[in-house]
């Protein structure tokens, strides 16, 4: 039975590729340090000081959760639709490379540029802001979400890429299912009672 564990060289190979995508860049690194830095200053305006403390805690949790989304939901989606649509697996498939050893290979070398990512942005955040230091526990939890909704964002987008094939209709569908979720999460700046009354059930 062939083991299914990509070898060190397809995980940095797709290393690689993780980091040569604009959108995975951006979205997963730039964008959640910009607005976790930004945005308490507008928040605190209207926040007693006693409160202040608090709501950088909570823009720094909630931002962090745009990593996953972004790395995985849109960065592996964008990816994965342009080989997909040049038959790249394909022709790894011919020469021996098993499509569920590619997955593995892909999910770890994303896993991997998201502990990156999260150690830039952990680092840049408790430079800027005055984040209190959590318990042992707490950051353990947190962790654990935000790794499980990393791998739930990659099957989610490699589902998505599989079924659609194309880079336009993945990219558009990735895209709206981000923003979907960022402002149904409040990361937009939207609270639940700002939203719809149809969307108000769905939150």
């Amino acid at each position: 039975m062939k083991t299914l564990l990509p070898n060190k060289r397809m995980i940095l190979y797709e290393l690689r590729n993780v980091k040569g995508n604009f959108f995975t860049l951006f979205f997963g690194i730039a964008f959640p340090i910009v607005f976790s830095t930004l945005m308490p200053s507008i928040i605190m305006r209207d926040l007693p000081e006693s409160e202040q403390s608090k709501a950088i805690v909570s823009v720094f949790v909630t931002m962090s959760m745009v990593i996953p989304m972004a790395v995985m939901l849109i960065g592996y989606a964008a990816n994965y639709s342009q080989e997909v649509e040049n038959e790249v697996p394909l022709r790894l498939d011919l020469f021996g490379i098993q499509p569920k050893k590619l997955f593995v290979a892909k999910l770890i070398a994303h896993l991997i540029f998201i502990t990156i990512a999260f150690m830039i942005y952990t680092l840049v955040d408790f430079i800027v802001l005055d984040i209190p230091i959590p318990a042992a526990r707490v950051i353990i939890i947190w962790l654990s979400c935000l790794y499980l909704l990393a791998i739930i964002f990659f099957m989610m987008a490699h589902g998505i890429t599989t079924i659609l094939k194309k880079f336009g209709l993945t990219y558009a569908v990735t895209m709206l299912l981000y923003f979907s979720f960022m402002i149904l999460c409040g990361m937009m700046g939207l609270t639940v009672e700002q939203l719809p009354k149809a969307l108000k059930s769905i939150v």
